[in-house]
């Protein structure tokens, strides 16, 4: 059974794969590349019209296969900032093309149609199967943005003819159909786990993809560049870190870089913690010295019988008493959050 879901898993990726070329090439494609297609195609009709015919087998006499026949749906997420050319908004796929048949896997036919089928077990199998799904999809992820940055810091930047850009940028295509290719196949993986009833903990482990954060690091590529202050890596940057890998040296020094300035950062707020709390102390006691200085000013006018200083220097002895009662009562709760955020 886990043989036939991972099938199914596979199949589903490479429909994925399928529909981003199709997209990528457009409608003004050529003789060679539409060939290439078709043969895509056939290759994938054959590999679902097995999985369908298995799937009596496991899902049992009450599954029908043609029932409700609907299209795919993924949403191809790539980084079109980087290079508009990468990909067309345009496609040459129609309803009836194989990269569209959705597949009778127990997350596209429903919790409830399962439990009809008595094919209830078959849930926690692919929701196993699919966090792995997950997690390969987000490492290979990882992998390529990193690819992607250092191509930009060893190549593209270095680059000192046309003929070296052309080269250099056709590698960093390379690399962003990749990257689009993994983040398409996260986002219709946690797609498809949502609708097999995932546990709290799921939900908070795979947060939706956003397109915004496919864009690369500029940290690695240029360390002293401006706008990097706050910046922070994504969220999937901490999902299961693996370092292995052809690109071993690669991901960590993308890791020690991120996490050096994440240090920094640290230790610019600490900081800032700690002028916070001294300049909350230091604002009472000024309140409190110009409190005395001006309650000074009053007897000095009073002993000169001088009534008008004496009030106007009493006035604004009594108006610092105020602000320093006021100040110290509001910063009373900001020091409590402060002293807990310190302890944490």
């Amino acid at each position: 059974v886990a043989t036939w879901i991972s099938t199914g898993l596979a199949i589903e990726e490479a429909q994925i794969a399928l529909l981003i070329e199709v997209r990528r090439i457009g409608r003004r494609s050529t003789e060679t590349q539409r060939l290439d297609i078709a043969r895509q195609r056939d290759r994938l009709q054959g590999q679902i019209d097995g999985f369908a015919r298995s799937a009596l087998t496991h899902l049992g006499e009450g599954f029908d296969a043609d029932d409700e026949p609907e299209d795919l749906d993924v949403d191809i997420l790539d980084d079109l900032d980087d290079d508009p050319a990468d990909f067309t908004e345009t496609s040459h796929t129609w309803t009836n093309s194989p990269e569209l048949t959705v597949i009778p896997l127990p997350s596209n036919l429903g919790v409830d149609r399962c439990r009809r089928c008595m094919a209830e077990d078959l849930i926690p199998l692919e929701m196993s199967l699919r966090e792995g799904q997950a997690n390969d999809a987000l490492h290979n992820l990882r992998i390529y943005l990193c690819n992607k940055a250092i191509l930009f810091r060893t190549t593209v930047r270095q680059a000192n003819s046309q003929a070296l850009k052309t080269r250099a940028w056709s590698q960093v295509t390379s690399v962003q159909q990749a990257v689009s290719l993994h983040a398409s196949i996260y986002t219709k993986t946690r797609k498809q786990m949502m609708k097999l009833e995932p546990g709290q903990d799921q939900l908070q482990k795979y947060k939706p993809l956003l397109r915004e954060q496919l864009k690369i690091s500029t940290a690695v590529g240029d360390p002293n560049a401006r706008g990097q202050r706050n910046e922070s890596l994504a969220w999937f940057w901490s999902v299961e870190v693996d370092l292995g890998g052809p690109d071993q040296s690669w991901n960590e020094e993308f890791y020690r870089v991120h996490w050096l300035r994440a240090k920094a950062l640290r230790d610019r707020w600490r900081e800032e913690m700690l002028l916070v709390t001294l300049e909350m102390d230091w604002t009472c006691k000024f309140f409190l010295w110009k409190t005395t200085i001006w309650g000074e000013h009053m007897q000095e006018s009073l002993e000169k019988r001088l009534p008008g200083h004496g009030c106007y220097a009493g006035r604004q002895s009594h108006m610092y008493s105020l602000l320093a009662q006021d100040a110290q009562a509001a910063f009373q709760d900001l020091q409590n959050v402060l002293i807990e955020a310190g302890d944490e």
